[in-house]
């Protein structure tokens, strides 16, 4: 099995997916950097991640300065630590983009991989790579800020060509690189390890088990013991499955109501909607592998179950567990498609179609998730560069990620004093509430005398610490 699959320098296609992997990295990047220079970035999650991984740098672990309580309660995530140094060389919230594109790119070499073991040509892998590259939830997850679950999508593709190299060591690190990246990827690779009961082999039996077992002990310690333990957090869990409980075993319990499923059957066609658009673009693959299924079934059904529109959806982020497993899948599927014997003769023509397809599907839908700047803000850069660096500060929620690198941030508009406070009156893509603008009139009505700057819908105010008596 190794040496079938063993990456050689000497292969020419490799190289090249490699080399088109790189330039997907770059125009990825340029895009974000576009999009962070327009404001299009947003406190939620970009200024939150950037502030959490910035603050583990300065020694402060995992302070979620938004907050003002550790992230580990809200998200697993220790591994984030890992991004700390990146700090180091270049502080600025933008070095988080860098690093989620490079993520991106580098599960394309691996999807190459994946496929050309799955269908024994190279072009079964150059095919899955263009998939993969092109791929809409690809690029939803990239278009969406920064996002921890990002770095899943390399990590376990390249954990599925450990395994099928037969380097166990690399296999089992990268696994547990995916527990200490979020809580829930226990689960999933729960769901890999009952895939693999029911599709491999008695060699595969020993990792399958200690996988769906193991994965999903995991989890359960981690929501149960773990993260109970960093106080201030577990607002995540409530805000993605409000509509089954608010903690862990409520969660769990309300699965088990006959009233949650009429409530979740009642949204059949928007749940019906995503697990059709999952399969389709897939090319129906996964159809022809139906015992991996659980593989990313389990991912899949993990956002199905949320209250949350966006979620159910796949919108956003949403979509990062369910794409490696998805490749996976459609991998193997695409193995037994071309391995037929109507099939053989023909294979280049299907990897030709098949590819074309893919390209021709990620060019109409990709300029639909990188938002270009509508118009010129240089009036916000203009205010945010009076801001000191080490100030406390509240700011619009796309202002935020261009003043998070601070101990001190909010969200505005907050109550808490802060020593400044910046606000955009009408920001790009961010539908305010309601009562939004009557409470920044009321805000600015109050504060008219801090008031520092105010053009073209950006305001700034100060407000200096009160003097300490000599």
């Amino acid at each position: 099995m190794s040496s079938s699959l063993s990456p050689s320098a000497r292969d020419p296609w490799l190289r090249a997916v490699t080399a088109g992997a790189l330039l997907l990295g770059v125009v990825v990047t340029v895009l974000k950097l576009n999009q962070h220079a327009a404001f299009q970035t947003q406190a939620y999650d970009l200024g939150l991640f950037a502030n959490v991984v910035w603050n583990t740098s300065r020694g402060r672990w995992f302070l979620n300065g938004l907050r003002g309580s550790c992230v580990l309660g809200d998200h697993f995530s220790p591994l984030l630590a890992a991004l700390a140094p990146c700090f180091w060389f270049w502080e600025d919230a933008r070095v988080l983009l860098v690093v989620q594109s490079a993520a991106l790119a580098a599960a394309l070499p691996a999807a190459y991989l994946l496929g050309r073991r799955s269908t024994g040509r190279a072009g079964g892998g150059i095919l899955l790579a263009v998939w993969l590259g092109f791929l809409p939830f690809l690029h939803r997850v990239s278009a969406y800020d920064f996002h921890e679950t990002s770095l899943g999508i390399p990590l376990i593709l390249w954990m599925l060509v450990a395994r099928e190299q037969g380097r166990d060591r690399v296999f089992w690190a990268l696994a547990a690189a995916l527990l200490l990246l979020r809580e829930d990827y226990g689960l999933f690779l729960s769901g890999l390890g009952g895939a693999w009961l029911l599709s491999e082999g008695p060699g595969a039996r020993r990792t399958a088990w200690a996988l769906a077992i193991g994965g999903a002990v995991w989890t359960a310690i981690v929501l149960l013991g773990v993260m109970p333990l960093f106080r201030g957090g577990g607002q995540s869990l409530a805000f993605s499955y409000g509509n089954l409980g608010r903690t862990p075993p409520e969660v769990a319990t309300g699965l088990l109501k006959p009233s949650v499923w009429r409530a979740l059957a009642r949204g059949w066609e928007l749940r019906g909607g995503s697990l059709l658009e999952v399969l389709a673009w897939s090319g129906g693959m996964t159809l022809l592998v139906p015992r991996l299924a659980p593989a990313w079934l389990v991912p899949l059904a993990l956002q199905l179950v949320s209250g949350r529109e966006g979620q159910v959806r796949l919108q956003a982020h949403y979509s990062a567990a369910v794409i490696p497993f998805l490749a996976y899948a459609a991998a193997r599927g695409l193995g037994v498609l071309s391995s037929r014997p109507w099939m053989v003769p023909r294979r280049g023509r299907l990897f030709s179609l098949l590819g074309g397809a893919a390209v021709t599907g990620g060019l109409v839908f990709m300029p639909r998730y990188y938002r270009q700047p509508p118009t010129e803000r240089l009036r916000a850069v203009i205010a945010l560069r009076r801001v000191p660096p080490d100030a406390s500060v509240q700011a619009s929620a796309d202002l935020l990620p261009h003043l998070c690198l601070r101990r001190t941030i909010l969200l505005a508009p907050d109550a808490r004093r802060t020593e400044w406070v910046a606000l955009d009156r009408a920001p790009f893509g961010f539908l305010p509430p309601p009562d939004l603008a009557a409470t920044l009139d009321r805000f600015a009505e109050r504060n008219a005398a801090s008031r520092v700057y105010a053009e073209g819908g950006i305001e700034l105010y100060h407000f200096p610490p009160p003097e300490t008596p000599s």
